[in-house]
């Protein structure tokens, strides 16, 4: 990307930024005493930011080096509610229209296109917007005493373990049947507008993730990361606060008549739940499920005995927005230590080992997915541009 469109590229993000708190406020109140009908976009506007930042004409040639997606998705409006009414799809059931990037848009969504009318261009730039922009998940077991130094992004910390993983934003989500041998996961459906970020391989991706006793946490943080061009006037350093807050912010030192690259990383999602929490969680699961019957009782007491059993656990990110979908897995004593070397040693310091350490239980935490609005999304994203 060249550096005027790079800057062009900003301005644009910019006046969507504005667009979108102004349409979220007028949704609060319609009779907006600040605003004026005049300054919100019309459905024309919001398609030629569509057009600029999303085709390979304008600012979109660099969105496919960067995430290796080529794929465009178009919001139906309530106008295309009816099906045959809608653009042609191969998904017909589903609230928008999927399309190859390109140089320029296919002619059905051209300004004089059939589709043109068919769809909401604003929910459109704000979805794409989000599909397109990076994301990494951070998970993290450390003990309680840690919680205010692992929030400030120290995690190097005696006793603390963690795992990041790049994560792809999907208006699809899978869910997995842990109750399968295989794991194998179920066909993918729309959930949109909530937006899924899907961890592949998750057991080994965070096998080293294990709780042992209660003063441990398990920490959830996701971030996504923004860039933008600054005009060689504008050397600030001011950030407006999102939400959830900014994370961590950078500036290359501005020269004279140098444009400014700003990059930021922002936090969309930060939860945690204690060791505690979860056997309680669990425990009450196990209380709960019925069993009836000789041949039920007798597959109780098989997975009893069984030294790993599984269960999924969802935690909400704060204020309710967003949740995450955790699979904890129950290892006992010798078990726990044969599948991982890190608790041998702890289990070895009990020589022999007692009654006690036989039964002590620890959670496997894997993370599966998290999930989050679209709205949400794209509102703290455009902060940071």
């Amino acid at each position: 990307m060249t550096e005027a469109t790079s800057l062009e590229r900003t301005h644009v993000l910019q006046e969507v930024r504005v667009q979108a708190e102004l349409a979220s406020r007028l949704e609060e109140s319609l009779n907006s005493p600040h605003h004026t009908s005049s300054e919100k976009w019309g459905q024309q506007h919001w398609w030629q930011a569509f057009v600029f930042l999303f085709t390979l004409s304008g600012a979109g040639k660099s969105h496919v080096k960067d995430h290796h997606d080529d794929l465009l998705f178009f919001v139906h409006s309530d106008a295309a509610d009816p099906a045959s009414n809608r653009p042609q799809s191969n998904s017909p059931n589903m609230p928008y229209t999927v399309r190859r990037q390109g140089v320029v848009l296919p002619t059905e969504f051209q300004l004089s296109g059939p589709s043109f009318p068919l769809i909401a261009w604003d929910k459109t730039v704000l979805l794409n917007l989000v599909l397109q922009t990076r994301y990494d998940l951070t998970v993290i077991a450390c003990k309680k005493d840690s919680l205010p130094q692992v929030a400030e992004g120290h995690t190097m910390l005696p006793g603390t373990v963690q795992v990041t993983k790049q994560v792809y934003a999907s208006p699809m989500h899978t869910t997995v049947n842990l109750g399968s041998k295989s794991r194998k996961a179920d066909a993918a459906n729309n959930c949109y507008p909530m937006i899924s970020f899907a961890i592949d391989n998750f057991d080994d991706a965070f096998e080293d993730l294990v709780l042992s006793d209660g003063e441990d946490c398990y920490c959830v943080l996701m971030h996504a990361h923004t860039h933008s061009r600054q005009p060689a006037e504008s050397s600030s350093t001011q950030l407006t606060d999102s939400p959830q807050g900014l994370r961590t912010s950078s500036e290359a030192t501005p020269s004279a008549g140098v444009p400014t690259y700003r990059t930021q990383t922002i936090t969309l999602f930060s939860g945690w739940v204690s060791y505690e929490q979860m056997s309680q969680h669990l425990h009450k699961r196990s209380v709960a499920a019925p069993i009836k019957g000789f041949f039920g009782r007798l597959l109780s007491r098989a997975f009893d005995g069984d030294p790993s059993s599984r269960d999924k656990l969802f935690m909400a990110g704060p204020g309710g927005v967003g949740r995450a979908e955790v699979a904890i897995t129950k290892l006992f004593g010798a078990a726990a230590a044969q599948q991982h070397p890190s608790l041998a040693a702890q289990e070895q310091l009990q020589s022999p080992p007692s009654m006690d350490a036989v039964k002590q239980q620890y959670l496997q935490c894997a993370l599966m997915s998290l999930s989050l609005p679209v709205d949400y999304l794209a509102r703290n994203i455009l902060i940071g541009v």
